[in-house]
């Protein structure tokens, strides 16, 4: 895959949502939920092929630390450099055990009552998260494409 290949399919996987936000709000503004838990925080740079980077903010909400049914997320893009409002989406989110190579893996797939518009991210711990393709893979970049847990968040 050619690097002009890879980032414009980063970009279409995180512009994706673009036309379905319910709300573009500032990044600091709590989303409504009926969830309480946040599972997680996590935050990353990822690639951005006009502009020095995008920063992503992905929280997880979970109705309580063991039950994931239900579960929604909201997730921050910041284009970095650029004189724009943060695009903010929300959606449902499920867990998926196994990809194509590794039957053990854990995925946080976001959107999966989308179909075309999901996204993967792999658990590589439960500190990190690595965006996937489309088809659950491993993208092969130069680039980081991981999401660390913010300090403070369970």
């Amino acid at each position: 895959m050619s690097f002009r290949h890879l980032i414009g399919s980063l970009l279409l996987a995180f512009s994706a949502f673009a036309p379905h936000l319910s709300a573009q709000v500032p990044s600091h503004a709590t989303t409504a939920t009926n969830h309480s838990y946040i599972l997680g925080t996590f935050v990353g740079t990822m690639p951005c092929a006009d502009c020095p980077g995008i920063t992503v903010k992905l929280i997880l909400y979970a109705k309580a630390a063991n039950d994931l049914t239900g579960t929604t997320y909201r997730m921050d893009l910041v284009y970095q450099g650029k004189n724009v409002k943060p695009f903010v989406t929300n959606g449902n989110w499920t867990v998926i055990h196994g990809m194509p190579g590794s039957p053990a893996a854990t995925i946080y797939q976001l959107n999966p009552d989308r179909p075309g518009q999901e996204q993967n991210f792999l658990r590589l711990s439960a500190d990190a998260l690595k965006q996937l393709d489309r088809d659950k893979q491993v993208v092969n970049s130069p680039y980081n494409l991981t999401l660390k847990r913010v300090s403070g968040t369970p």
